[in-house]
């Protein structure tokens, strides 16, 4: 059984591994005292290369109790930086400090810190927050697909299938889920619809809208539709919305004590399938991005909320996704028209 606390130092490890490029994170660690002549725990040893590039070590002792911590721990704590030859040692605990020991830590060079831990199991008894990551897609379906054939009428996509050599088939579909999908912008049909997009991308609700299209061509006639005399096609368009809301499964906030700002910050969504982890340590932002692919979406973009210990300090965030959706482009489903 895993001794109490121990999930809040696997925490504080999970914040500096963040930088991994800059520390070496080690929990629990051993090192040893030459006073008692024995090996002692840290439950959290960070190592890093200081601006000067001389090797320092940071220990950070964890206490995730209801008690409020007083001027002991910290005089423990002093001790226990002498003893090991530490450069820093951090005392960090999820209830507070009293002053004197807040007093003592200032004058003997002791770092303490306050951290709120939230996960998927808490998350549900906090009151006044709100933690959610939602991505938006837009599904384009065919209700109807009729091709114009010089001198000869109209055929449905169906029919026209049918006519096909599998090789042909190949080539009608790569034309029209790569060429034609990208000239539909379902932004801008929303617009013409006077439809707001938060309140197209509810799920409790079918807001799909439906568009009609007829595709003429000019002088640069696509190869596939030349070969079949193919002059015009129409079409009729469901785009249907679709929100992908990923749970809270871990948060964890570090504040100074006195000045009550935020110093260091992480948070996951999702699972293993889909996730979004981001955090910033100082200066130092960090995100961490994975949504599976899903035939038939296009990715619209995102929203993330997240709140930190202070029910008044929350951070918003639209994350400009450029680079992931360039793998989240989907593509038309003919469920419908086959």
């Amino acid at each position: 059984m895993a001794r109490k606390g121990k999930k809040f130092e696997l925490a504080y490890k999970w914040l500096y591994d963040l930088d991994n490029e800059k520390y070496k994170v080690t929990s629990p660690a051993f090192l040893f005292d030459p006073f008692s002549e024995r090996k002692r725990e840290i439950d959290v040893l960070v190592e890093f290369s200081d601006n000067d590039n001389c090797n320092r070590k940071l220990a950070i002792e964890c206490r995730d109790r209801n008690k409020i911590q007083d001027v002991t721990w910290i005089e423990q704590l002093q001790q226990k930086k002498e003893d090991l030859s530490l450069d820093y040692i951090l005392a960090t605990t999820t209830t507070n400090f009293t002053q004197s020991a807040i007093n003592k830590a200032r004058k003997h060079g002791v770092i303490i810190e306050r951290a709120e831990t939230f996960d998927i199991n808490s998350i549900q008894d906090v009151t006044n927050n709100e933690f959610f990551f939602d991505a938006f897609f837009f599904k384009l379906t065919f209700e109807e697909l009729i091709f114009v054939i010089k001198g000869k009428g109209t055929i449905s996509f169906r029919d026209l299938l049918k006519q096909l050599s599998f090789v042909e088939q190949l080539e009608l579909l790569n034309e029209l889920n790569k060429e034609y999908y990208f000239t539909i912008e379902p932004h801008n049909f929303l617009k013409k619809a006077n439809v707001k997009e938060e309140d197209f991308f509810q799920n409790d609700k079918d807001n799909s809208i439906v568009i009609n299209n007829e595709v003429h061509f000019e002088n640069n006639i696509p190869p596939f539709f030349l070969k079949k005399n193919i002059i015009f096609f129409t079409n009729k368009i469901k785009i249907t919305p679709f929100r992908l809301s990923l749970p809270l499964n871990k948060s964890l906030s570090i504040f100074e004590v006195e000045e009550k700002k935020n110093k260091k910050y992480c948070a996951i969504f999702g699972n293993e399938d889909d996730y979004v982890e981001i955090g910033y340590i100082g200066e130092n932002n960090y995100h961490n991005i994975k949504i599976s692919c899903r035939k038939y979406l296009r990715f619209a973009g995102a929203n993330m909320h997240i709140n930190t210990i202070f029910p008044n300090y929350g951070v918003n965030m639209r994350i400009n996704w450029d680079e992931i959706s360039k793998n989240l482009l989907g593509e038309f489903d003919f469920s419908k028209i086959f």
